[in-house]
């Protein structure tokens, strides 16, 4: 299933890039405004550490340590009653599908979509602080399991540690609270992400301070990535700005049988 999973996320995602190469194949956009998917990679990548998103870094982590020295007192009973009582019944389903990247995998397309049809720079980049935010936030989950190979509840396999479902959704919540704020959207994906982190204790497939984390990861590459790229489109609206408002203007006078050409420049 985990590798059905990754491939459906990782096609949903080159369709994308397959999709942007054709919009850009169709409307031909000048080098200076031709988007540039790789851009400030580097950037994106250590947006976590950022002066804004770093108190989600810090306080999740903390909530994990903390969670990991109570483990006697916490964890372990947590998840020994939330499994037996099992709250949410069948209705966990949609908390599991929740972390299977398709509604990040269903906005990043619909965004790349509404830049082909109407070239707006602004659904571009949604575009890429979703898929950006995704692969950064996965590949960090991923990471994670592959260094701490802890143990799920259920003694399945060793990669509960940290949940890849809750690093999705709370990347898919966090960057649509970033670009929509918190009306109906924001409010929606994050009660997603809510049901869904719940929803692996509730299956008995992941342990709270496994969510925790995930959903940690989730939120710092979501907003971070959000942040870095709504920094640089607000900095090349500014320099498109500054490069419209400039202009060379020149008149053509004829005096005593002189022709002259005096030129006026406007900042």
């Amino acid at each position: 299933m985990k590798i059905q999973l990754s491939t459906l996320f990782l096609t949903s995602q080159i369709a994308s890039i397959g999709l942007m190469s054709a919009a850009f194949a169709e409307t031909t956009p000048s080098p200076e405004s031709e988007p540039r998917f790789f851009e400030g990679v580097t950037e994106e990548l250590a947006s976590p550490w950022s002066k804004e998103v770093r108190p989600y870094l810090l306080t999740g982590t903390g909530l994990v340590l903390g969670l990991l020295i109570f483990e006697d007192q916490i964890i372990d009973p947590t998840q020994k009653e939330t499994a037996e009582d099992h709250p949410l019944g069948n209705f966990s389903r949609i908390g599991d599908y929740g972390g299977w990247f398709i509604t990040n995998s269903l906005y990043s397309l619909g965004m790349l979509t509404h830049y082909w049809m109407s070239g707006s720079e602004k659904s571009y980049s949604r575009f890429e602080i979703m898929t950006k935010g995704s692969l950064y936030a996965i590949t960090a989950s991923s990471l994670l399991k592959v260094v701490i190979p802890e143990q799920r509840p259920n003694s399945r396999d060793r990669l509960s540690f940290p949940s890849g479902h809750s690093t999705a959704a709370f990347t898919f919540a966090s960057g649509v609270i970033a670009e929509h704020g918190w009306g109906a959207e924001g409010v929606g994906a994050l009660s997603l992400a809510a049901l869904t982190a719940f929803s692996r204790m509730n299956d008995n497939q992941h342990y709270i301070h496994d969510v925790v984390a995930g959903a940690t990861i989730g939120t710092v590459f979501g907003l971070g990535t959000a942040y870095t790229i709504q920094k640089r489109r607000a900095r090349n609206a500014k320099e498109k700005s500054k490069a419209t408002t400039s202009a060379l203007e020149l008149f053509p006078t004829y005096e005593d049988g002189t022709f002259a050409l005096f030129a006026t420049s406007h900042f």
